[in-house]
């Protein structure tokens, strides 16, 4: 069986398009295999971007990535979507993975950018307003610090928690941290505390949010309490409800996962000869939200797509003066 690719990207968002793009034009033969419609991952869904550099205006989530995807057919990388990775074998120095219409494809090195699956808000309304006003997480840059701001919080865990002390320390910026249990039940007791002595923030336990309202940009959000129905003007919502690492078919593949099962990489690893971004099993490499103590940022996940695809080539490198 001989290599369809000298790297195989699982993943097409961007630490795996910016690897394809780095590979491709260094001479490797690049082929991506992603389980979207479109590649570009959770990145593409960002309707305004405002924090990336070289964008001083901003720009949309979909046309950073349509770009992205475009440099990397320039340099020949072939693209596959969508296909779902089933399963991993190793074979030697060599990968096969077999896709869930069964397909094969063997390569002599594996990058795992898998990127991640929020855990959806169930709101009405909330899909148009994501990046407008609507975040999963909190991204940086996107509150104004001299303006009145009505800011909601979504989530009763240290995430949340640690999201609202941040924020509240512009007095400016009026919180409603927003809680389906209440604030014990998951936050540690020092959020806990600090959080209840803080004077702009209102905490709203037993609630959910259950519509999102606005034209341009998110203006209103309903709350849910019980019995009680009622809505709230804010400006800024940021969601903590959890996300989910995309490595379930890694099950019984050798490759080492944390407890929340991200992937480990390097040092992390039981693989003690492991190179920075390289995972338990040699030859395949981990870059993006996916790997363990990643910074979740899209900035971040291209450098760490370019940092994952020099250790390819040194791994390759090494591959080659052994035969």
């Amino acid at each position: 069986m001989t290599c369809d690719s000298d790297l195989l990207i699982i993943g097409g968002g961007p630490a795996g398009l910016s690897a394809a793009i780095n590979g491709a034009s260094e001479g490797l033969s690049v082929r991506m295999l992603d389980a979207g419609f479109s590649l570009g991952g959770q990145a593409r869904e960002s309707a305004a971007i405002e924090n990336y550099p070289g964008f001083p205006d901003g720009t949309t989530g979909n046309d950073l990535m349509s770009s992205f995807v475009r440099q990397a057919l320039k340099f020949s990388t072939k693209m596959i979507c969508p296909l779902t990775a089933a399963h991993l074998q190793v074979d030697g120095k060599r990968f096969i993975i077999t896709t869930d219409d069964y397909q094969e494809y063997v390569t002599k090195t594996l990058l795992l950018s898998l990127g991640l699956s929020y855990r959806r808000l169930g709101a009405d309304g909330i899909g148009p307003l994501m990046g407008r006003g609507v975040f999963y997480g909190r991204p940086s840059g996107v509150l104004p610090p001299s303006k009145k701001c009505n800011v909601a919080v979504i989530g009763g865990a240290n995430s949340a928690g640690q999201a609202v002390i941040k924020l509240a320390e512009s007095p400016n910026i009026n919180i409603k941290l927003i809680i389906r249990k209440t604030i014990g039940y998951q936050m540690s007791a020092y959020l806990v505390n600090r959080i209840k002595a803080l004077p702009n923030v209102e905490v709203l336990e037993g609630c959910e949010v259950v519509k999102v309202q606005g034209g341009t940009s998110l203006e209103s959000i309903c709350i849910q309490c019980g019995e009680n129905l009622f809505e709230e003007k804010v400006e800024q919502m940021f969601i903590f409800i959890g996300a989910t690492p995309r490595t379930l078919w890694l099950n019984g593949s050798g490759i080492e996962l944390d407890d929340h099962r991200y992937v480990l990489s390097w040092t992390d690893t039981t693989n003690k000869e492991a190179l920075p971004y390289e995972t338990s099993i040699k030859g395949i490499f981990v870059a993006g939200d996916v790997r363990a103590n990643s910074i979740k940022r899209i900035a971040s996940a291209i450098g760490e797509g370019v940092g994952a695809l020099s250790m390819i080539h040194k791994h390759i490198a090494s591959m080659e003066a052994q035969t």
